[in-house]
């Protein structure tokens, strides 16, 4: 990574690659700032499918069809890849823990006006504002857990983040919550989930500090010189794109899968909420194993690209699995996705030229390319679906994912890139 210009003190600022000790300045040390972020995650993804084991009980509440229900999901991703990139610019400007924070709490509002909704389009605008918060709270967390570790623990800090942290509090609400909901109902059950995701915040909030080593996460640092770094590079651009299809399957899987699975693999509503699960904790590991092999592997590109194009090809034999064999390729699908992920995750701080303050920009634009699939691909499903019947909606999504997976060839490798010199 380039050098960057000292300030004007004369005193050498510290970049993401500066290899200095990071074991002080947090609860726990570099470790348990990595463990709180990874809190903040499962926040995000508690609230954010909090909706699935709900959905019986809002589309009785509000009479929905089909479509309606799909723009659920796809509202709170369009509100998720919208935000991330201005999130970057404010994150610059006002510092990534701040805004951080603000997700966190923003997030758990949210959650308790969907609760109490008295109508539809209330419920779809809180889901859109709820994917600007979670916009939020990912964005500036992978920028706060890469800048806590040293280079060479980056891709596995990342992977604990978005393996265990995004896993968890996902696969908590569309498994466990089926419980809840179907105890008190879904009003009740998504204030009791939001009183949750408060107590996490509290301890988020409370504990977690930006890493004194690294300079620039406080603010004030945004540049037009930076917005341009970011927004102009071709192998962001190329990864994002890369991801959009199998990161649009693993999350239509995940939320449009279990009413599927009700309706046409004639499962119970628990069983298709523990199918979601599988997809979701299926990543855990699957995040895990992409850190420690982007961390070891000289083709950083392939370690992103070979695991998603697995999971698009694994999306292509669902519609046609039945009994064990859906939950084997659920399971790939969960695996493979998050395995890709986090290296792309990563991206920003493996190209050269990228200073600590402009991470979030980059994780905003891979992040926004790739939430495109999570936009699209429900609205696709329901629709293709409804004209063709459901195995034609799967096989027009994975159609999409495989498109999609093509943008991985024109990326370069950051080793290549620093070579030539060029961006």
């Amino acid at each position: 990574m380039t050098a960057l210009t000292p300030p004007a003190s004369g005193v050498t600022p510290r970049t993401l690659d500066t290899d200095t000790d990071t074991n002080t300045g947090a609860c726990g040390g570099r470790w348990g700032a990595v463990a709180l972020v990874s809190l903040g995650f499962s926040v995000l993804t508690f609230s954010w499918f909090l909706i699935v084991p709900a959905f019986p009980g809002v589309v009785s509440a509000f009479g929905l069809s089909a479509g309606q229900e799909a723009l659920l999901i796809s509202l709170f991703f369009f509100g998720y890849a919208a935000a991330h990139i201005p999130l970057g610019f404010l994150a610059a400007h006002w510092g990534a823990l701040r805004v951080f924070n603000l997700g966190l709490v923003s997030l758990v509002m949210v959650t308790v006006v969907s609760a109490l909704a008295p109508n539809y389009p209330t419920l779809a605008v809180a889901r859109m504002i709820g994917g600007v918060a979670a916009g939020a709270v990912a964005g500036t967390g992978f920028q706060l857990g890469a800048s806590w570790v040293r280079p060479i623990e980056r891709k596995r800090a990342l992977g604990i983040i978005g393996g265990p942290g995004f896993a968890t509090g996902a696969a908590v609400a569309t498994f466990l919550w089926v419980y809840v909901d179907r105890a008190v109902g879904w009003r009740t059950g998504t204030l009791i989930g939001a009183a949750v995701c408060a107590v996490a915040t509290v301890l988020c909030t409370a504990f977690l500090r930006s890493p004194a080593h690294v300079d620039g996460l406080e603010g004030g640092r945004f540049t037009a010189a930076g917005v341009r770094r970011m927004l102009g590079s071709r192998d962001l651009w190329a990864l994002g794109i890369g991801t959009l299809g199998g990161y649009g399957l693993f999350f239509t899987i995940s939320e449009s899968g279990p009413k599927y699975a009700v309706e046409h693999l004639g499962v119970s509503p628990t069983q298709a909420g523990l199918l979601s699960a599988v997809v979701l904790l299926a990543g855990i590991p699957g995040a895990i194993v992409g850190g420690i092999l982007a961390d070891r592997s000289r083709r950083f590109v392939a370690v992103a690209a070979v695991p998603v194009g697995i999971t698009v090809i694994a999306t292509f034999f669902l519609p046609f699995s039945h009994g064990p064999m859906t939950w084997v390729v659920e399971g790939v699908v969960g695996f493979t996705l998050l395995c890709g992920f986090t290296p792309v995750s990563s991206a920003p701080a493996e190209y050269d030229g990228m200073r600590p303050q402009d991470y979030a920009i980059g994780v905003g634009l891979v992040v926004t390319l790739a939430n495109v699939g999570a936009i699209i691909d429900p609205l696709v499903l329901s629709s293709v679906g409804a004209a063709a019947g459901p195995r034609a909606g799967w096989i027009a999504i994975a159609g999409i994912g495989a498109v999609s997976w093509c943008a991985y060839l024109f990326a370069r490798e950051p080793r290549a890139v620093s070579a030539t010199g060029s961006e």
